[in-house]
């Protein structure tokens, strides 16, 4: 029984779902990855091969709109479906779960299976042209087609059913995000050193606070000159990507270093202090909870998916989204209390072993998943 995964961005198939790939495997299934650039990844092909899994590489854009370019992707998981007969699909961020629940839905496959990890730029502009629209409700109609829907948060759920995107007949699960492996990211002490730093993670995206950050950096600089900065972020092509000027202003800063793409983030985050996203929108941000899982005080905003990560004052501090002077107020009382640094490093590894270890996030999943599989 072949059983497909389908996927627009190969490495997050390791990075957020190798647990829950196995445990589907487990109940014997032939598991089937489709995603863009697997052969290109050594890892994942190691894993792949590892596990008698099988894959097909797909182009799927995360930001094309391209009709041509889209009704071939249409028609190129319409062969594989064809081809491999599935009688599973699990599929998660927004393009997969468009183009596989229409085809699964197409096909009659029984069991179809959607994530929502988060909305993104389509769900959260304050556009309201009739093409918006369209596409979203044509979003929707995929959405429905899926026996479960799972989100990541309770904010993209209301979100989709105040738009009338999916009713309340949806089979709509909420879970604590995609889960972290806390053997994997084990707790680690604060890098000895004397002079704080402040770590973010993520594409260099305008919702995702990258600007806000560098300009609470500057001004901490200002009045500590001492403390470090890091962002640890890569370029992309989407409509919400901050200016090229913006990045040539960041990667020329002195007090400020923009970190390459690495494999592992652990070292990275291991050698910070404290972990700030100051987004505006996530379905459950992975880099934060990764973050607390070593043991680093958080401190991000006010917005979905980000505000279901800290209990302010416990293990770290929401502020208001695009607020820079709450950001600076926060960063500083960690300059001014660093004892406060390691207590909250501690909550935070206490709270997420028990809301957000992978073990228990795929329990809540395949629990639900049980009766169709």
């Amino acid at each position: 029984m072949n059983f497909i995964i389908l996927a627009s961005y190969s490495q997050s198939i390791l990075n957020f779902r190798k647990e829950l790939i196995l445990e589907i495997q487990k109940r014997g299934f032939n598991i089937i990855i489709i995603a863009p650039n697997i052969s290109e990844s050594h890892e994942l092909l190691k894993f792949i091969d590892e596990n008698n899994m099988s894959f097909y590489d797909m182009d799927i854009n995360r930001s094309s709109k391209n009709i041509i370019m889209e009704a071939l992707c249409i028609g190129r998981l319409i062969y594989l479906f064809f081809k491999t007969s599935p009688v599973g699909v699990l599929s998660y961020t927004i393009k997969p779960n468009l183009y596989g629940m229409l085809v699964a839905w197409f096909f009659r496959i029984p069991m179809r299976f959607s994530i929502v990890t988060g909305l993104g730029y389509l769900f959260r502009s304050e556009s309201k042209s009739f093409m918006v629209k369209t596409i979203q409700q044509i979003y929707g109609f995929a959405l429905r087609k899926a026996n479960i829907i799972f989100f990541q948060n309770s904010d993209d759920k209301n979100t989709l059913l105040n738009l009338g995107v999916i009713s309340h007949q949806s089979n709509a699960i909420c879970v604590n995000g995609s889960g972290v492996n806390t053997q994997k990211f084990l707790y680690t002490p604060l890098p000895v050193e004397q002079d704080i730093s402040f770590l973010m993670i993520g594409r260099l995206l305008v919702a995702k606070g990258v600007i806000e950050f560098f300009s609470a950096s500057i001004e901490i600089n200002n009045l500590y000159p001492n403390i470090k900065f890091y962002i640890l972020g890569w370029e992309d092509d989407g409509p919400d990507s901050i200016s090229p000027e913006d990045i040539a202003l960041i990667k020329s800063s002195t007090h400020l270093k923009l970190l390459d793409k690495v494999n592992d983030v652990r070292p990275i985050i291991k050698n910070s202090h404290v972990f700030v996203l100051p987004s505006y929108h996530e379905g459950l941000p992975r880099a934060v909870i990764e973050a607390m899982a070593i043991g680093r005080p958080i401190i991000t905003t006010d917005a979905p998916g980000c505000r279901d990560t800290v209990v302010n004052s416990f293990n770290g501090y929401i502020v208001e989204k695009k607020n820079v002077s709450q950001l600076v107020n926060k960063m500083e009382f960690f300059i001014k209390h660093p004892d406060q640094i390691e207590v909250m490093g501690r909550n935070s590894r206490e709270l997420v072993v028990e809301k957000f270890d992978v073990i228990k996030v795929n329990k809540t999943m395949m629990d639900a998943m049980e009766i169709f599989l």
